[in-house]
Formats: C-alpha cells, structure tokens, sequence
C-alpha cells in the first residue's frame, strides 16, 4: 500500500512540472493558429517510462504534426535536465511524445451514432 500511495504521489508531481516546463519554456509553439494542449500524461509504474500525449488545437496537416513531435523528442534531454532540478528523485525517466488525437475519435463516433440513429 505504502509503494501505491508514494507511486501516486510522484506520479502526479512529474505530471505537474513536466506540465509546467513544456508551457514556460515552449509556448512559442502556442501562436493565434494553433493551441498546444497536454491532454495525458502516463508514467509507468516503475517510474522509468513518461508518456506524454499532446494535442494541437486547429492544426490542420499531419506533416506539422510530426515536426511538432520532433521537437519535443529533440528537446527531452533539456527537459530531464529541469525535471533533475525540480524532482528530489534518483533518476529521470525516459520521455516519449505522442499525439493525442481523442478528439478526433471522439468526433467520428459522435458522426456515426448521429448517423446511426437518423436511419
């Protein structure tokens, strides 16, 4: 039980700081087009692995997609390298980007069961 409650309670301070240095130090990704939004972060339970799934808000074309998801898997080391000095913790985890299309999903289904439901 005391292994759960610690894992919950790291798990959800990496979520914050990771939150708060992908917004201070790369909210020039954010401009009046496009919205950077971290919609899960999922950290295994032994603490090694972080994913982190984002979402751009009005983004149109899969090709600045994937260039948004490079750059943040070039820019991990530097991340790690602020979550070293903010999380008192024995080691970083290995951190993986993902696009986090929920909402698109979520409006397909929603077209489908409306379609379903008008025949």
């Amino acid at each position: 039980m005391k292994k759960i409650i610690k894992y919950n309670k790291t798990s959800k301070e990496i979520q914050k700081k990771i939150t708060e240095i992908i917004y201070k130090n790369f909210n020039y990704i954010n401009n009046k087009n496009n919205l950077l939004s971290i919609n899960n972060i999922k950290i295994s339970k032994n603490l090694k692995y972080i994913y982190i799934y984002i979402y751009i808000i009005n983004l149109k074309k899969k090709k600045k997609i994937k260039n948004i998801i490079n750059f943040f898997e070039k820019k991990k080391i530097y991340i790690k390298n602020i979550l070293k000095k903010t999380i008192n913790f024995k080691f970083i985890s290995n951190i993986y980007f993902k696009f986090d299309n929920f909402i698109e999903k979520e409006k397909k289904i929603d077209y489908l069961i409306k379609k379903a439901n008008n025949k």
